[in-house]
């Protein structure tokens, strides 16, 4: 067989002793005699120590084939390879050189690593760690002659391998990675000693009390402010999703959040929360040429609008405001089919992450409505918390995906706001059986 470089040098590094040294050997046994008929200028430099009699004797046999011994990390030669046969570091080391690597440990033989390897690659080491052996040395020599063959897919695994470096292994990725354990780990403390923490369900803040509202989903601007008034004069402390994973919650977290975006919001409820220096959640939609909330005018709700991109992105950077996707246009998702729910969940996500520049750590199901199917895809998009309305499990941390909240209605007494922020409210009208209670 023709190569389309006669000049090809495959290089395997690894330890001759032990089993890898097995692997190695019985792999050079398997291939060599069809790899030298069908490629004879190739050669094949091996890079590790010790190396014994019997690999004199090969070399004999095989006189393209040569044990260079034990090298230091400089003196490899990355540079002048084809393509590199390896596990572990060395497999890293190669790609980071933008060589084409086959992934042969000393538990299995990978393959070529590209998209569709990657995965099992990164979780064995490359083919060191694995529960069972697995060597395939056919298929092995069917890719390493693709490689030798086909100079267009010897870079697309070069630059494939580099890429993958560059996203998982370089200094920034691990200290990324570590940065994630140890906020999971804050993330698992700050869950462990919640029982309830009061989610409070907002829509509208309006200047005045409204007379033409059928849904009653508002609170005015001076009810809104009494009621800041009392969580900062009872201690309590509004925070943010984000807030779980960036260290010790206070004594007594409450979350406010505001759905569908309106532009009251930025009006009156901004104001507000920098008067008082407090924290709240908004649900938006990611849909910019939604401009008002089209969903409720057929009910008879007045028309009200909503926030523009540039407004939603002032209050994330305020940090006093943390975004959170409604959707793309608040659909309801149960009458979706299941492609359309994914593209209200990861195109909402991408397109508020990229008008705030921040991660969208939460999804709040339009209408409230939601099953246990889009639950799971809510997580599986990359959210970390999905809110319902007034209907989930009284304990916060039971379903991250189906939070339940607290509605604060207008003319709310503030005697009744009290019960609702307790920390205890929603136990109490599970305990009690309450009317419309909602939950488990």
């Amino acid at each position: 067989m023709a190569s389309q470089s006669s000049s090809a040098k495959i290089c395997i590094i690894g330890r001759l002793s032990g089993p890898k040294g097995i692997v190695i050997r019985t792999m050079l046994e398997k291939i060599s005699p069809r790899l030298f008929q069908d490629f004879p200028e190739v050669q094949v430099l091996i890079c590790g120590e010790p190396v014994l009699p019997v690999d004199i004797d090969f070399s004999k046999r095989f006189p393209r084939v040569h044990f260079l011994g034990k090298l230091g990390s400089k003196a490899l030669p990355y540079q002048e390879a084809s393509l590199v046969i390896g596990a572990g570091r060395v497999a890293l080391e190669a790609m980071q050189h933008k060589k084409p690597v086959l992934a042969l440990g000393e538990k299995m033989y990978v393959g070529p690593i590209n998209e569709e390897t990657k995965d099992l690659a990164m979780r064995s080491n490359f083919g060191d760690c694995s529960g069972q052996e697995n060597f395939d040395f056919d298929r092995m020599y069917e890719d390493l002659k693709i490689i030798l063959t086909s100079p267009e897919i010897t870079h697309r695994y070069g630059e494939f391998g580099q890429n993958l470096v560059k996203e998982h292994y370089s200094l920034s990725a691990i200290e990324e990675s570590v940065r994630n354990i140890y906020h999971e780990a804050l993330f698992e403390s700050n869950l462990k000693r919640i029982k309830e923490i009061p989610v409070l369900m907002y829509h509208r803040v309006t200047p005045g009390s409204l007379t033409d509202s059928i849904y009653n989903i508002y609170v005015t601007k001076e009810e809104l402010e009494k009621q800041l008034i009392d969580i900062k004069k009872r201690n309590l402390t509004p925070i943010h999703f984000a807030d779980f994973f960036s260290g010790t919650l206070p004594k007594r977290p409450v979350i406010l959040t505001f759905d569908d975006g309106y532009l009251d919001n930025y009006q009156n409820l901004y104001p507000l929360l920098k008067k008082y220096k407090m924290k709240a959640v908004i649900y938006c939609l990611a849909d910019a040429s939604v401009q008002n909330n089209k969903w409720d005018l057929e009910a008879g709700e007045p028309e009200t609008p909503l926030m523009k991109p540039a407004q939603i992105a002032e209050l994330s950077h305020s940090g006093l405001v943390e975004i959170g996707s409604h959707g793309l246009e608040h659909r309801k998702l149960t009458t979706l089919n299941e492609v359309e729910v994914q593209r209200e969940l990861t195109r909402s996500r991408r397109i508020l992450e990229k008008i705030t520049g921040r991660q969208v750590y939460s999804f709040c199901y339009p209408y409230g409505d939601h099953n246990q199917k889009i639950r799971e895809m809510t997580r599986v998009a990359g959210y970390r918390f999905g809110v319902a309305t007034d209907m989930g499990p009284a304990k916060f941390s039971k379903d991250l995906f189906c939070i339940r909240r607290i509605q604060i209605f207008p003319n709310t007494p503030i005697r009744q706001f009290r019960r609702k922020t307790s920390g205890w409210y929603l136990r109490y009208r599970k305990l009690k059986g309450k009317k419309g209670f909602k939950g488990y």
